[in-house]
């Protein structure tokens, strides 16, 4: 009996002692959690970089085995510009609905596929306010989107986005515009939900 009540008093007083460090201690813990944080979302803005930088090292050795049919056109939007079959539902589709038609008749459709890439991007991530950017050096285009804020149209997740175009160097910037899913999880005008 005198051992159980030796313990329980020594483990009394081993808590009395740590008591005024669980404060401190937690203190800490959120310290390093916000550091932690910020490192993790530099990592993935790092990580998106050096992706990108792989992709257009990729894509300037060249498409010699891409077959004549792999870019079937779905449809015309904005006067003379193709949309890739591929890329139909996807966020770059609305958008590109959006650009300049004088722009968008000078995209390729590497540079449609690198848009369609950056917008997966942009929607999948979970901060908003950040340049998905798209650089396609074999065209000289490049560009960037923005997802400026996410909501909610009866039911629909929505996308306020601002897409930048730089062809050759010269940029041009759209009006942002407000995309949304529709029910067969197509992205869409806002004003068709």
């Amino acid at each position: 009996m005198n051992t159980a009540e030796n313990a329980i008093a020594a483990l009394n007083l081993t808590r009395d002692e740590l008591m005024p460090y669980i404060p401190l201690t937690l203190e800490e813990v959120r310290l390093m959690r916000k550091t932690m944080e910020d490192s993790l979302d530099r990592i993935e803005i790092l990580i998106d970089d050096a992706n990108d930088k792989a992709l257009n090292a990729i894509l300037l050795a060249g498409d010699a085995g891409k077959k004549a049919s792999e870019g079937a056109v779905s449809g015309f939007f904005t006067g003379l510009i193709k949309l890739p079959f591929k890329l139909v539902g996807t966020l770059a589709s609305p958008i590109v609905k959006t650009i300049d038609a004088d722009v968008a008749k000078k995209l390729t459709e590497k540079d449609l596929e690198l848009i369609a890439t950056a917008s997966k991007k942009a929607v999948e991530a979970k901060k908003i306010d950040r340049a998905w950017k798209w650089n396609n050096p074999k065209s000289g285009n490049s560009g960037s989107l923005t997802i400026i804020r996410k909501y909610e149209i009866r039911s629909h997740v929505c996308v306020e986005v601002q897409v930048r175009v730089s062809i050759k160097g010269k940029e041009k910037m759209n009006e942002p515009d407000n995309l949304c899913l529709n029910k067969d999880k197509k992205w869409v005008e806002a004003e068709e939900i």
